[in-house]
Order: structure tokens, then C-alpha cells, then sequence
């Protein structure tokens, strides 16, 4: 991943991002999880404005600098390790692109954006290679969010227990006890989510979460949930195309189960409610009504600012949704709870960690030995937590140490060897 991970413009009067550029990467899995990041800071200091700040998450380094005008916030966030002296001296000079604009701080934010985006681009990737050449920053050493979560480091281990670093994570980014969102009591919601997305700001907001941890799983499902209802705005294969009325009301099955949504034509907001699979139809439809009547109670609610909304209603909500599922739940096939894709993915790794320490033991000689010691380990964690995508960058480094034919295994090959030292134990 590059050093310079993203620069955004923060209009503090409106609450939105503009000129988002940086790496594309970043950009396609997490830029969900930074706004996530930053709203809750800025909510933070609307009573004491400081000129700068800056903080550190998973995500990397963020460094935040106020303009004259106290309007927007010039925000850059990089690689963790880059010196603060890098980044004040990028981020100056992004700034400085910016300020050459007349009265660029007078302007509609979505003008100022087309006359810049491309520039500040164009020079965010002279800085990276600038950066690349100054700096000797070890890529290895820190948690990579596209890895799934996985600490890689330089010691003999290649990974430490995914457990606990999703623990951290969860804890450090999102306020909550990870073990927690393990219990069965949590996976077996019947409304797993509910949330609302601006049309006018481009984000979602009233976020109520309730039947799984915040992951990148979760990060790739809403950024397709964000496509989804764009589309039903502006046509994605037509640049020109003038901006179409939404419906009234949809549905869309993910991965995490079906979304209904209802639409607020007046304030262009939707209503989304998460469900999981075999909930019938009705039943969505009348708490996504619910939901929609509580809130329509304030008046011009989307004229407030989110902190505000949420703080008038979310606890209302919460409780008309907890109070929905208990009159429901009687109608419900407990048949139909689907664990399955949670339980993949969030198992606890108590048997296996026992398993993965009998063949870190092992005592074997060469390198070849120990790059195979590694690679079952990975393999045995593969099966419970990692998805294919986390494997395949392991397999790829060692493959270009050792030599291809003897390291490298197809995916189905992985999984019957995976199969067969399981029974073998």
C-alpha cells in the first residue's frame, strides 16, 4: 500500500468530503471505514476548533489542518510510519495547489473539486515517488486492513492470533467488545442493521449495528450497498446522464442478508433496514415504516447535523426495533438463522491455536522446512478465519524466496492438504 494513503477536503459547514484522491486501492476497500474515522473527531471538536490535529488508527496516520476561513479541514492520511515532518510538507503542498484558486473558500465545494481533483491527483503521486525514493519505511510491520487484520512481521512468527488483533481493532476503532458480537445471543438478530444514506452528502449515517463486528467484510458489503443505491440515482454507465428520481422503496440481498429500503423524496434520504435471511417481507417493510414515521416526527431532519439527529432519536429507535423483534420473533422458524458465514469467518481459535503450536514446534532444519512449518499453519487458519484473498499474498512471497513447484499449491490442493493434517492430529 503507498505511503500517501488518502488527502481529502472536509467542508465543515456542510459535513462532507470533497477532492478525495490517493491511493485506489484504499480508496475502493476502505474510504467507508476512514469517514467512519473522521466523523466522530470532528463531531468532537465543533466546541474547541483547533487549528491541528492529528491522530493515528488502524487505517494509518491522519494529520488535519484548518484553514483561515475555519470552513474546511485539509486532511491527509498516510502510512503510520512516515515522519510527521513528510507529511506536514505533503500535505502543505496539496494545500498550497488548492489556495491558488481566487477565493477558492467562497466557492461551491463541487467547483472547486472539478477544477482541482485531477491536479491534486497528479501531484499526490509526484510526492509518493519522492516519498518512495527519501524513505526506507518497512512495509512488514504494520497491520494492514486489505490483509484482513493480519500483523506481519519480520520474526520468525508470519502472523500472531487474528483473534486478538480483531479485538484491538474492534475496541480502538468502534467503542465495542469484539467476544461480545461473538455470542450467539448477537449473531441470531433478526434485524441486523439499520442505517440511512444522504443522497445530498453521500454517506450513510444513523448507524445502528446489531448482529456482527465491524470488518472489512463488512467495509466491502457496504461500499456494494453504496453503488446499489447510486445507481438508482445516477446511471453508472452514462457520465452525462441528469440525475433520475429514486424508488419510493427497494430490496437488495448481500451477503450479510436483505435490505429493505424506503425513500424520503422530500429530504432525498433513505431508510435502510437490515434483516436476515427468510424474514419475510412484511415484516421488513413494516419496521422500515416504523422507523420512518419515528423519525419523520423531527422536523427537517435532515437539515440537522447527524450528532444532533442521532442524539434526539437513536435510542427511540433502537428501542422500537428491539421491541419489533420480540413481537415477531414467535412467528419466526428458528430454522431460519443463518450463522454460517459468521461462524467462518469469526470462530474462536482455541483448538486450533493448540494445533497451530504443535507445528510451530516442530523442529526442522532447513529453510524449506520451516517456509512448509508456516505455510500449514496458514493453511489450518485458513480453513476457520482467513478468506482465499488473505492467503494468496503469503503464498506469493514465498514462492518468490523458495522455488515455485516445491511452495506453491492451487487453492484445492491447500484444502485437501488442510483436510488431511487435520485428520491426522
Amino acid at each position: 500500500m503507498s505511503l500517501i494513503r488518502c488527502f481529502t477536503l472536509y467542508d465543515s459547514s456542510k459535513e462532507q468530503f470533497y477532492l478525495i484522491s490517493g491511493d485506489k486501492t484504499f480508496l475502493n476497500t476502505q474510504l467507508s471505514s476512514m469517514k467512519l474515522e473522521l466523523q466522530p473527531k470532528f463531531s468532537e471538536i465543533k466546541t474547541q476548533v483547533p487549528q491541528l490535529f492529528k491522530f493515528k488508527s488502524t487505517l494509518g496516520c491522519y494529520l488535519c489542518q484548518q484553514d483561515t476561513t475555519q470552513r474546511f479541514y485539509f486532511i491527509l492520511l498516510s502510512h503510520p510510519d512516515l515522519e510527521e515532518k513528510f507529511q506536514t510538507k505533503t500535505l502543505d503542498r496539496i494545500s498550497q495547489l488548492i489556495k491558488e484558486v481566487p477565493n477558492y473558500n467562497q466557492l461551491p465545494s463541487d467547483e472547486l473539486q472539478k477544477q482541482k481533483q485531477k491536479a491534486i491527483e497528479n501531484l499526490i503521486q509526484d510526492c509518493e515517488n519522492q516519498l518512495q525514493r527519501d524513505t526506507k519505511i518497512k512495509q512488514d510491520s504494520v497491520i494492514d486492513n486489505s490483509q484482513g487484520g493480519l500483523l506481519i512481521s519480520n520474526s520468525g512468527n508470519m502472523f500472531t492470533s487474528n483473534q486478538n488483533i480483531l479485538q484491538s481493532q474492534a475496541t480502538f476503532r468502534h467503542g465495542f467488545n469484539t467476544e461480545k458480537d461473538f455470542s450467539i445471543e448477537t449473531l441470531t438478530k433478526v434485524f441486523r442493521c439499520f442505517m440511512m444514506y444522504d443522497y445530498n452528502r453521500q454517506f450513510f449515517f444513523m448507524f445502528i449495528r446489531r448482529g456482527f463486528p465491524i470488518d472489512k467484510t463488512w467495509s466491502n458489503e457496504r461500499n456494494k450497498l453504496e453503488k446499489e443505491i447510486m445507481k438508482k440515482y445516477l446511471d453508472p454507465d452514462d457520465p452525462k446522464a441528469k440525475p433520475q428520481e429514486p424508488p419510493l422503496s427497494f430490496k437488495y440481498k448481500g451477503d450479510f442478508g436483505v435490505y429493505q429500503a424506503k425513500y424520503d423524496k422530500a429530504a432525498k434520504c433513505y431508510f435502510i433496514l437490515l434483516s436476515r435471511f427468510g424474514v419475510k417481507e412484511d415484516f421488513q417493510k413494516c419496521l422500515v415504516g416504523k422507523i420512518y414515521d419515528e423519525i419523520q416526527k423531527i422536523k427537517n431532519y435532515i437539515t440537522l447535523k447527524y450528532d444532533s439527529l442521532e442524539h434526539k432519536v437513536k435510542r427511540n429507535i433502537e428501542q422500537l426495533i428491539n421491541n419489533y423483534e420480540e413481537e415477531i420473533i414467535k412467528y419466526m422458524d428458528q430454522n431460519l438463522v443463518d450463522q454460517k458465514l459468521f461462524e467462518k469467518k469469526y470462530q474462536k481459535l482455541q483448538q486450533n491455536a493448540i494445533q497451530i503450536q504443535i507445528y510451530q514446534e516442530e523442529k526442522r532444519s532447513p529453510l524449506i522446512e520451516q517456509q512448509n512449518q508456516m505455510k500449514d499453519a496458514l493453511n489450518i487458519q485458513q480453513e476457520y478465519i482467513l478468506d482465499e484473498e488473505d492467503i494468496v499474498p503469503w503464498m506469493t512471497e514465498l514462492n518468490e524466496k523458495n522455488d515455485k513447484q516445491e511452495l506453491y499449491q492451487s487453492k484445492n490442493n491447500l484444502y485437501n492438504n488442510n483436510m488431511k493434517k487435520m485428520k491426522s492430529l
